[in-house]
Order: structure tokens, then C-alpha cells, then sequence
């Protein structure tokens, strides 16, 4: 057999379909010999798709997550298929830099003729948008004081180590872009960790390879989440500046509108721009216009016994980018 003695061990779990018809990213494969056996579907978008791995480290079967990017996409042109490595290729680029205890972490990667494939730690515990998305239709609200502080230091946490370690803009925080982890023991007590996850619109504040004046596409994808592929999938989190700018910024102030909206979300169980009519949350966003009201009310706030959850949002949505909070600021909050 070609396969290692691990990839012979861990095909006993594999379908029994025949290799030669197998495509290399199929169920069942194992990547290019390196001990990994691909397992069943978990998640598409974009250009992308990922699957469970297997592997066996000291006797140990292991699950993990691998991301699958392959180097031609069908129904693509050569011009779009070029395309697609070279924004992957950037992605993986930021991803290998990035390590950190609530940053989604990129363990190997491995790159074929056929594919890249991108090893990475399986998430089960679902998406912040998953849990907000549930509470809301339960009618639970807002996440109670305690979850929401752990999950805002967490990220701002990732946030902090992203701005002023390793200078590096995030670009696409969201909802569905922060997995909850919850493999730790103590997970179902005290709601597990959060991980920011997506490096794909990502790139360094400063960066000498860069066109400062590259035209802004508002067709371009930003993320795997079947629920944001374009622009307009992230409207809701976008920046006034960013929605007044001819160009793409590279700014941290417009990952800090996205984090107040983030923290918006986590304690109303809505996002602050929500209208169903997009050119209407263009308008609200480029005003500055959401609804504080509701904040005082929520489960966090009421439970804190203070308004400090609400200066927060209120520091991060400054419509001005010179008076908006650093992550500094939020992480010296009263509050955290």
C-alpha cells in the first residue's frame, strides 16, 4: 500500500469506495501522505470547504478540522482561479502569524497540485451567532453579565494581540466569525472560550507590497460563512468611513465599529444596524443612528447594576474614527 502505517490505520474508519475514482479531497482520502484521513463534510463557502481529519499521534486517533481550498475550482475561469489561490494564499500568510489563546489556530498546512489544505482545531461548540440567534427565538434577550464579560475580554483579548503585538487589521469581525470552544473541562460552567476565526480580509496596518490605492470591490468575497460571502454580507458591521471611502482601509478604528456592533449583538441579541432595507442601513450607519434605549434594559446591564456595558458600545460606535475607542480603552473599561 502507498498509504503510511497511520493513513492504513485510519482508513478502517474511510469509505469503502474505490481510490482511483475518488477525488484526493474526498472522505476517505488521506492528504498526501501525511497521515491525515479526510472525513465527512462540515462546513462550505466561498471557494472553500471543511471537512473533519483524522490522524493517529502516539496511538491516539485525533479529530481536527481541515480547511480545503483547491487549486482549480470548477465552472472558474483561469483569471478567477488565480485569483483564488492568491487571496488564500494571503489568508494562510496572516493566519501562520497570528497565535493566540482565543485566536482560531492554524496547527499545519499542507499544499498539493490538487489543493492546499489548511489543519486547524475542530470547533463543536457552534458560533456566537448560533447562541444569540437561539436566545433571541427562546425569547432569552441579551447574554446575562457574566458570559457576555467573558466573551467581550476574550475577544478583545484577540483584538489587542492583533493591533499592538503583531499589527495586524482584522477586517471581518462578526458574529458568525467567533466559534465558542467549549472542549474545556469547565466549559459547561462557565460557557467555554471564544475563538476568532477568518483571516480572509485580513492584512498589517502597514504593509510595503500593498496598493494604498487598490479600488474598493464590492463583490470581492470576505469570509467562508455561507451567511457572508460579498460586502454586503457584513454591511451591518462596516464603518462609516469605510462605506465613504473609494478605497480599502486598513484602518484598526473600522474593526472597532465592528466590535462595538459585536458587543451590541451580545447584549440586545440583535445587531445595531439591523433594518431588512440595506440602503436604509447605509443611511443609518453613515448618520450614526441606532437605538441606545434598549441597553438600559438588557440582562447584562440590569444584572451589572451599571450603565458601564453601554459606554462601552457607545466609546466603540463614535461615528468619528478619532474619537472612537482604542482596545486599549476597552480593555482599561470600568466594566472589564
Amino acid at each position: 500500500s502507498s498509504k503510511s502505517p497511520a493513513g492504513a490505520f485510519l482508513s478502517l474508519w474511510a469509505r469503502d469506495d474505490s481510490a482511483s475514482k475518488a477525488e484526493l479531497d474526498e472522505e476517505g482520502q488521506e492528504i498526501d501522505k501525511t497521515g491525515y484521513i479526510i472525513g465527512r463534510q462540515i462546513g462550505v463557502g466561498g471557494f472553500s470547504v471543511v471537512k473533519e481529519v483524522f490522524n493517529l499521534e502516539n496511538g491516539i486517533r485525533r479529530r481536527r478540522a481541515v480547511k480545503i481550498v483547491r487549486k482549480q475550482v470548477s465552472g472558474k475561469g483561469e483569471d478567477e482561479n488565480e485569483k483564488v489561490q492568491a487571496e488564500f494564499e494571503h489568508e494562510v500568510s496572516i493566519w501562520r502569524y497570528v497565535n493566540h489563546k482565543y485566536i482560531l489556530p492554524l496547527i499545519e498546512c499542507f499544499e498539493t497540485p490538487f489543493a492546499t489544505f489548511c489543519i486547524t482545531k475542530l470547533n463543536e461548540g457552534g458560533t456566537l451567532f448560533d447562541l444569540i440567534h437561539a436566545r433571541r427565538k427562546a425569547g432569552a434577550g441579551g447574554l446575562p453579565s457574566s458570559l457576555a464579560k467573558r466573551y467581550v475580554y476574550q475577544l478583545a483579548s484577540a483584538i489587542r494581540f492583533l493591533h499592538e503585538d503583531v499589527h495586524v487589521v482584522h477586517r471581518d469581525i462578526k458574529i458568525e466569525n467567533v466559534l465558542i470552544d467549549m472542549s474545556d473541562p469547565n466549559a459547561a460552567c462557565d460557557g467555554g472560550n471564544i475563538l476568532l476565526c477568518d483571516f480572509g480580509m485580513a492584512d498589517f496596518v502597514y504593509n510595503e507590497h500593498r496598493l494604498d490605492q487598490e479600488p474598493f470591490d464590492q463583490e470581492m468575497h470576505i469570509g467562508p460563512s455561507h451567511t457572508s460571502t460579498s460586502v454586503t454580507g457584513s454591511l451591518r458591521y462596516a464603518a462609516p468611513e469605510l462605506l465613504e471611502s473609494p478605497c480599502q482601509l486598513y484602518s484598526t478604528a473600522v474593526d472597532m465599529w465592528a466590535f462595538g456592533n459585536v458587543v451590541y449583538a451580545m447584549l440586545m441579541a440583535q445587531l445595531a444596524f439591523n433594518d431588512p432595507f440595506e440602503p436604509r442601513v447605509v443611511m443609518q450607519i453613515l448618520n450614526g443612528e441606532w437605538d441606545e434605549a434598549p441597553l438600559y434594559k438588557t440582562n447584562a446591564v440590569l444584572e451589572e447594576g451599571s450603565t458601564e456595558p453601554v459606554e462601552m458600545v457607545k466609546g466603540c460606535l463614535q461615528k468619528n474614527p478619532e474619537e472612537r475607542w482604542t482596545i486599549a480603552d476597552v480593555l482599561r473599561s470600568t466594566w472589564l
